[in-house]
């Protein structure tokens, strides 16, 4: 017996090579020696003699590509995993009797953790056989660079090398990749290829699927396994419930489902909006977009549940995100559950937060997370892959070559920290090489099948890799047929004060195991449960549940008593909380302050004052702007008072309307004259005065009626004389009474002669006029009642426009607009039809009826920026679905119930004459609608690359339409605004700018109606408006939408319902005069 620690290393012929019928002494003699020798130790000599027998022969290469994340923003955990993978590949290349007469190398590639980069790796290595290197030959110490203490893409790019067949020959027989992005994004490809690939570190649920990703292994676990465990701690907390925010649909909807599945199999009840009709079975909250003001509003949406546990199933920056926009709304003393395999210390980076790294520390402690067990219990066992190394001497070795000591996981000296994963990286390498034994050795298939990816190499690997059984650095790696994931445990730890990371407890399905290793600590009530003893399945100690408040108080999460609101705040049970009320905004949670002279705030909760606009001003602590009366100005937002005409004290100066913007808009009253634009003004002369304001001149000063203008002044006409006109030269006499009186007489009696002689002469003229006259009389009854007919069916037809659909009314669920992609928006009406995405409600009676069991209604109105992508821009797209989701939950409307109206969604675009039906509908459509939300953020026209925010929006005829439409229904509540200043209730005096439809722009006058040969579309909207104006007019009710009718349409309904429009003939300026509306208003 010769001690391990003495044997030479052995130069290795391939097995197969020494068995062979051309060396039929040697095959004999091996055999009968191999028989005879005892197992263990002694065999393994016996081999090592003989192999050291044949020393000088040649050892043939076989090669793995590893996509590795040796950098980047995301995780750069691949310069750890490497070591934990080299150590492994040392005990397979010294294991004489795993590979013999092979030596197993990897060519290790930077893949970033980005999905672009490990794509382009792969394809060259495939394609090309090239191989980007990652800094070959370099030591641990050169690789941060610039020693700033950490190692970057910029300190290791010049250290890389391309290798290619030269170098790596043959041909890699695998892949070995980690990051869930990258291995998403290849495994397809390489299944193509017939292109092996085990994961080492790739988490996502997705890739669990075998229909979307064939022949996919990995040896670590994916995160589904941790929602079991979550809910499992959560239950032996005590807790019945438990609230889940989840990431987008896309990638996170499978994680939803799973532990919805595992709520209900522990009893556990799932707390939030009910999510089903996108993630089965899933309640909870959604943050579907790195956004602060979504997760404000998830935040806000926590504090109303108030759940102690909450699981937290994203990424660190949207968990960051999310614990900031609660700590600023003082949600103290939740236990967050949350990924352990995040890098240590993710809860405190504030680069991307309002929060100092200090508060979200503060929030994270006491968290709990749950993680793969990377090491096994049982560190005595022997790995599968090595002769002799143990897992606890893999381990000391890992930590020894990284210069930390044991289970020291702090930043290393040269720039990275060390990673767990390098366990699972082990197990994957050891993977492979079972896998090559079983192929190569045990069923002598040619490692030129391998290599050349034949179908027969192919089948053999994929069946040896799924009979894959090995005890590994994590413990025993094993798959059930047909399936990805091995079948691990889960260890779960918790976040103490001083960022100490407490191993709690271990999990493998159906059972929660606690360690005995220290206490629960939880900061309310100094909550302290001892984690054991060893072996534990239940523990003594019962997280504290939040208080319920009264309806009118708020909770204080960091003492878990009630308190009635502050001053100038007032409870809001949509919100759960106390709100700053209308005049006042939140400067920081739970502080309100009266908005500044000059600006307003319409309603409860706001954030930020709005500037007053040019014309109107405001005190401190307005909850509106007020316009600037008659004789004075402003010119400038955020007035705290308006400029008075400089000669307004003196009676001299007026305006023409209120809200005038700029002192050109004073003018002289009537009765005096000057210079305009603001110019001072002068009294017309003694009995003189001007016919209208502004006057410009003395010349536009005439004398009164009884005055004529003579010697340079007005003076009285003489006695008997006057003038009748401003205009007269001369003054005309008066008649005497009595000449008058006899005049007339004798006219009198002269007529009545006259008209006797006439009576006689023309008796028989008179009768035939009589009779044709009557004809004539009979012809214009006919046509009046024919023109009055005329009316009553146009009006007729214009109620019908905005009565009933023309068209069906589509609609999508807010859960699934909330989860829409991009590319599924471009999908139009029709795309989006074909996926069952949208509901038809087929009549506004219908509708009615819906209404009645709960929908409602959200109406998004924009402007167009592009000629040629019909709808939203991105822009547009990522305000409207936050838009939807903060009009939900200002409301408190539930999501399931909540359907939204998109033009580009819900008028088909194919077939043209339906989609005439639907745009016709168009006012129909905005009446109903519960609310209706302008989407204006700042952005630019594709074509024109003009400007575009509300000012913009507000110069659209279409878009005026849609907001008159719904404001002579409802009136202007419910109808908001949002851009990058959040979302604003609209204000009746923002609705009074846009009401005269016709005064905005219409894209069909921009391009000159095609050089006058096609109509105009303002003509298109005669009937709707017809039909808004008769119903106005007909009605008695008081309601919101009437009143505003009344005193914002009917005031003014020459200039909203103009007689004609100028019509645009080509694009240099020429123009035509057309009939609008005609004489049909005053008709009605």
């Amino acid at each position: 017996r010769v001690p391990t620690s003495t044997w030479p290393a052995p130069s290795l012929l391939p097995w197969p090579l020494l068995l062979s019928p051309s060396r039929p002494r040697v095959a004999f003699g091996l055999r009968r020696l191999f028989a005879m020798a005892p197992l263990g130790t002694f065999r393994v000599v016996c081999l090592s003699v003989l192999f050291g027998f044949f020393s000088g022969s040649a050892v043939q290469p076989i090669w793995l590509t590893a996509i590795q994340p040796f950098t980047g923003e995301d995780w750069d955990a691949g310069v750890s995993m490497r070591i934990g993978a080299e150590i492994l590949l040392e005990q397979v290349n010294a294991n004489p009797i795993l590979l013999p007469g092979y030596e197993l190398k990897v060519v290790w590639q930077d893949g970033m953790c980005s999905k672009a980069r490990g794509r382009t790796l792969f394809l060259a290595n495939l394609f090309d056989t090239t191989y980007n290197v990652f800094a070959p030959g370099r030591s641990l110490t050169e690789l941060d660079a610039d020693k700033s203490g950490v190692i970057t893409s910029a300190d290791t790019q010049p250290m890389s090398e391309v290798w290619n067949a030269t170098i790596v020959s043959p041909d890699p027989v695998g892949l070995l990749s980690a990051c869930a992005g990258t291995c998403m994004d290849i495994a397809y490809i390489a299944y193509k290829a017939r292109y092996p690939m085990v994961s080492n570190a790739a988490t996502r649920p997705a890739l669990s699927d075998r229909r979307t990703f064939p022949n996919f292994y990995r040896t670590i676990l994916p995160d589904t396994f941790f929602n079991a465990a979550w809910i499992a701690m959560a239950k032996a907390l005590g807790q019945a419930s438990v609230t889940t925010v989840i990431g987008e649909t896309e990638n996170w909807g499978s994680m939803g489902t799973i532990i919805a599945n595992a709520a209900l199999d522990q009893g556990v009840e799932l707390m939030g909006h009910d999510l089903t009709t996108e993630i089965p079975g899933f309640k909870g909250l959604q943050i579907s977009l790195d956004s602060k003001l979504i997760a404000s509003s998830v935040a806000a949406e926590l504090v109303k549940l108030k759940q102690r546990v909450v699981i937290l199933l994203m990424f660190g920056a949207r968990n960051r995100l999310l614990m900031c926009e609660a700590h600023k709304r003082e949600f103290a003393n939740a236990v967050f559950m949350a990924f352990g395999w995040l890098s240590f210390g993710w809860w405190a980076q504030a680069s991307d937060t309002d929060c100092t790294p200090a508060e979200l520390t503060q929030m994270a402690t006491g968290m709990i997370t749950a993680n793969m067990m990377f090491w096994r219990t049982d560190l005595s066992t022997v790995l599968a892959c090595s002769a002799s190394m143990s897992v606890d001497e893999f381990i000391d070795e890992w930590f020894k070559r990284q210069g930390n000591k044991r289970p020291d996981l702090a930043m290393t000296s040269d720039g990275y920290s060390p990673a767990l994963e390098a366990g699972t990286t082990a197990d994957a390498v050891c993977m492979y090489a079972k896998m090559l034994h079983e192929v190569l050795i045990n069923r002598g298939v040619p490692l030129s099948d391998l290599i050349g990816r034949s179908e027969i190499g192919y089948a053999a690997v994929q069946d040896a890799l799924s009979n894959t059984d090995f005890e590994g650095v994590q413990g025993r790696v094993k798959f059930v047929p047909g399936e990805a994931d091995p079948k691990g445990a889960v260890i779960i730890q918790q976040l103490q004060p001083g960022g100490v990371l407490l191993d709690v407890a271990s999990y493998k399905h159906p059972v929660l195991t606690f360690l005995g290793n220290g206490d629960l600590m939880f900061p309310l009530d100094n909550e302290i449960f001892h984690a054991g003893p060893a072996g534990a399945t239940t523990i003594s100690g019962n997280l504290t549940l939040y208080t319920i408040c009264p309806i009118d108080q708020v909770l204080d999460f960091s003492t878990n008593k009630c308190h009635t609101c502050p001053v100038n705040e007032e409870f809001t049970e949509s919100a759960g909380s106390c709100l700053c009320i209308a005049g006042f905004y939140e400067v920081v949670h739970g502080i309100c302050s009266k908005c500044p002279s000059g600006s307003f705030s319409a309603s409860v909760g706001t954030l930020e004052c709005k500037l007053c606009d040019v014309g109107k001003w405001s005190a401190e602590g307005s909850t509106a702007c007020s316009f600037c009366p008659l004789g004075t100005f402003i010119g400038t937002h955020g007035a705290s008072e308006c400029t008075v005409c400089p000669q307004l004290n003196e009676g001299l100066h007026t305006t023409e309307a209120i809200a005038s913007e700029s002192l050109a808009a004073c003018i002289c009253v009537i009765g005096a004259y000057g210079d305009g634009d603001g110019g001072s003004c002068k009294s017309c002369p003694s009995h003189s005065t001007t016919t209208s304001a502004g006057s410009a001149s003395v010349s536009a000063c005439q004398c009164e009626v009884g005055y004529l203008f003579r010697d340079a002044s007005c003076q009285r006409c003489p006695f008997g004389q006057t003038t009748f006109l401003p205009s007269d030269t001369k003054c005309t006499p008066l008649p005497e009474v009595v000449s008058i009186i006899v005049v007339a007489f004798m006219l009198f009696f002269l007529s009545l002669a006259f008209a006797y002689l006439l009576h006689r002469v023309y008796k028989r003229r008179l009768a035939l006029l009589t009779a044709k006259a009557e004809a004539a009389m009979k012809e214009a009854e006919a046509a009046m009642k024919e023109a009055e007919a005329a009316v009553q069916e146009t009006v007729k037809l214009g109620l019908a426009t905005i009565k009933d659909f023309g068209h069906p009314m589509v609609l999508m669920g807010a859960n699934a607009f909330s989860s829409l992609t991009v590319d599924q928006l471009r999908g139009l009406h029709e795309g989006n039809r074909d996926a069952f995405r949208l509901i038809f409600v087929d009549t506004f009676a219908k509708f009615q009826e819906l209404q009645k069991r709960g929908l409602k209604v959200i109406f998004l109105s924009y402007q167009w920026l592009s000629w040629t992508t019909k709808g939203a821009s991105d822009v547009q797209w990522k305000f409207m679905q936050e838009g939807v989701g903060q009009v939900i939950l200002r409301n408190g409307w539930a999501r399931d119930q909540t359907y939204v109206w998109l033009d580009i969604l819900s008028i088909p675009q194919e077939h043209r004459s339906v989609q005439r039906l639907a745009v016709n509908s168009l006012y129909v459509y905005a009446k109903c609608a519960d609310a209706l939300v302008v989407v204006c953020p700042h952005a630019r026209h594709a074509d024109t690359d003009e400007t575009a925010n509300l000012e913009s929006y507000q110069s659209r005829v279409w878009c005026r339409v849609e907001v008159l439409a719904r404001c002579c229904t409802r009136g202007v509540k419910q109808v908001y605004i949002i851009n990058e200043s959040g979302l604003v209730d609209a204000t009746p005096e923002w609705a009074a700018n846009i009401i005269k439809v016709f005064d905005g722009n219409m894209t069909c006058c921009r391009t000159g109606h095609f050089g006058g040969t096609a109509p105009c579309d303002r003509t298109t909207l005669i009937m709707p408006l017809l039909g808004l104006y008769y119903e106005g007019i007909a009605s008695t009710g008081t309601s919101a939408g009437l009143q505003f009718f009344r005193e914002m349409i009917l005031t003014q309904k020459e200039a909203v319902f103009p007689e004609t429009f100028e019509y645009s003939v080509g694009t240099e300026g020429k123009s035509e005069t057309k009939e609008l509306f005609g004489d049909l208003i005053a008709r009605i």
